[in-house]
């Protein structure tokens, strides 16, 4: 799981080492993602199946015959210190840049151009931005999936 992976170690070390002093509050940038998430058009939030599921969100578009899946809240409770993860689905190009560089790690494989990556929740605004960049790069990839497979 991602919060035993080194590199998602080193990235909760570096934040605890150069960040504020207070714990960030998972719960409210869960809630602040949740809540955007389930915002946006075409967006269906499926129920949790497993105790650790947080939210799970697809994209749910009948008219453009469109159901594929978007993102995921995990807690992790091994260690409720490190707080939890978001998976995505994202193009296969951007998962590995993204195990490359340390902000992802790469979990599965969708197909041979999708795969699912975790990472840490953001704990600031910023953090929470970028993030937010992201899963509009997978929101709009699920639609060009769609729009190709005709």
């Amino acid at each position: 799981m991602f919060s035993r992976h080194p590199a998602a170690r080193e990235l909760r070390r570096r934040r605890r080492e150069h960040g504020a002093a207070v714990a960030p509050d998972h719960g409210r940038m869960v809630d602040a993602l949740c809540r955007w998430g389930l915002s946006q058009p075409w967006v269906v939030e499926w129920p949790a199946t497993e105790a650790h599921v947080v939210c799970r969100f697809v994209v749910d578009c009948p008219v453009l015959d469109c159901r594929e899946p978007w993102f995921t809240v995990s807690s992790v409770s091994e260690n409720l210190d490190e707080g939890p993860e978001v998976l995505v689905a994202v193009p296969a190009p951007i998962a590995h840049r993204g195990a490359a560089v340390g902000w992802a790690v790469s979990v599965a494989r969708l197909d041979e151009d999708r795969m699912v990556v975790a990472m840490a929740m953001p704990t600031t605004s910023a953090e929470l931005s970028a993030l937010k960049q992201l899963l509009e790069i997978a929101y709009t990839d699920a639609f060009r999936r769609t729009a190709g497979e005709d």
